[in-house]
């Protein structure tokens, strides 16, 4: 029986659980944050206890600028796991299949909850988020099929811009606000980086049905 791992080897899937974790309380941040545009209330929906508690929490409306900055900040800063997360578990070769399943699935509940979250807010079309939406069923079908074929995909660099560019993208339309400091546009900043995201976004998939109809199985079957 091999010696337990030390504790600290654990750490890559600990990174990555928390990066898990920070999804349901920026999704409950932005739950709280009202849009930028009219939003027309009938006088009944005022006794809506939810309504109390949102205008409780943010009576302003659409003085939303500190619930947006710690939503963004969260988001931004559980990004950057992603890097650490992997590096660590290169570094003290401690790779593994839960970790493998974990990574991947960490980064489409980020992007696909901060996404589906921001459409409401109308900082997001929902066009926009169908496309993304559409290439991760697509592409983690093909995967599964691949895979049942024994043919082997390897990750794409494609794939990997793709998921920078999505998760700076959101950071900043998450902000929305300028900063007051670096007189920066957050919302226009993340319009245009999102545009850049969709383009990897398409080609990535498009990569990978490439790549799939030109693999050969690991170990053909013959007669």
């Amino acid at each position: 029986m091999p010696p337990p791992q030390p504790y600290y080897k654990h750490l890559p899937n600990i990174i990555t659980a928390s990066r898990m974790a920070a999804v349901p309380v920026v999704v409950v941040l932005m739950l709280f944050i009202w849009p930028d545009y009219p939003v027309l209330l009938p006088e009944s929906s005022i006794e809506h206890s939810w309504l109390k508690v949102l205008m409780a929490v943010n009576p302003h409306g659409i003085n939303n600028w500190p619930l947006s900055f710690w939503a963004g900040f969260l988001f931004a800063a559980a990004s950057t796991t992603d890097m650490i997360d992997g590096y660590l578990a290169r570094k003290w070769d401690v790779e593994s299949n839960l970790g493998k399943l974990l990574d991947p699935l960490a980064d489409k509940l980020m992007v696909l909850g901060a996404m589906i979250m921001l459409i409401p807010l109308g900082r997001l079309q929902a066009w926009m988020v169908i496309v993304v939406l559409s290439r991760e069923i697509s592409i983690t079908a093909l995967r599964g099929i691949a895979s049942a074929e024994g043919k082997v995909m390897a990750a794409s660099e494609l794939g990997k811009y793709k998921t920078i560019f999505q998760m700076v993208a959101l950071a900043a339309l998450l902000f929305h606000y300028k900063d007051p400091y670096f007189n920066i546009d957050f919302h226009n900043a993340g319009a245009w980086l999102f545009i850049v995201a969709l383009f990897f976004t398409l080609w990535s998939g498009i990569d990978y049905f490439y790549k799939y109809s030109i693999a050969k199985p690991v170990n053909p079957e013959t007669d």
